[in-house]
């Protein structure tokens, strides 16, 4: 995440959940049917092509405005193609772990953790799955998703979060300078926490 996306976090003391549908600038294909699916769906509907287009594309964007997810990235090393493709040259690596994020989210509502399959084909009874796929190409994200079915028409929700109970540490961007690495122990401090925080290990 950016800086302002980790002093939103310790500021709000929530965490951010993107639509379905909101993380479409990323990749086109969240929340759109597999070809498998389609011709599953066109079949046990009896649909001809030109109907089942119109009506396809209405239950993708309909669904994913009703999906919301959080998106974390599962590994004991840190990668370069990550902080690149999400940190840029300013961010922050969370620490944590799916015990720690569970207790952290509690019950309410109801939250799906799984981690994504990366997959160039899907098998039609996996239609449930459909948030939780993914084609190869982003198979370096190595993703663990957290998905809430939450009634709400923004494509962003924000969900209270135990901020002490969530984080195990902080990492900041191999080119964050070391004043910068204080100046976000200072503001982590401003707020009554007392995470770990340091500098990437990949730091030059």
């Amino acid at each position: 995440m950016g800086i302002c996306q980790y002093l939103d976090l310790l500021h709000t003391q929530t965490l951010y959940f993107s639509s379905i549908n909101g993380l479409k600038a990323i990749d086109a294909r969240e929340g759109a049917f597999w070809d498998s699916e389609r011709d599953l769906i066109k079949k046990e509907l009896g649909l001809i092509n030109s109907d089942a287009e119109s009506l396809l594309s209405f239950i993708e964007n309909s669904r994913g405005g009703d999906f919301f997810v959080n998106c974390w990235h599962m590994d004991e090393v840190e990668s370069m193609v990550m902080w690149d493709s999400f940190g840029k040259h300013t961010g922050i690596a969370v620490v944590s772990n799916v015990a720690s994020l569970d207790r952290a989210l509690g019950c309410t509502p109801d939250f799906v953790f799984r981690t994504i399959r990366y997959a160039a084909t899907a098998d039609p009874v996996e239609r449930d799955l459909t948030p939780f796929l993914k084609t190869p190409s982003f198979s370096y994200e190595r993703e663990l998703r957290i998905l809430a079915d939450i009634l709400q028409s923004d494509e962003s929700a924000r969900i209270p979060v135990e901020v002490a109970t969530l984080v195990a540490e902080v990492r900041v961007h191999p080119d964050l300078l070391e004043w910068q690495l204080d100046s976000i122990r200072n503001v982590t401090r401003h707020y009554g926490f007392e995470f770990r925080i340091s500098a990437s290990s990949l730091s030059r």
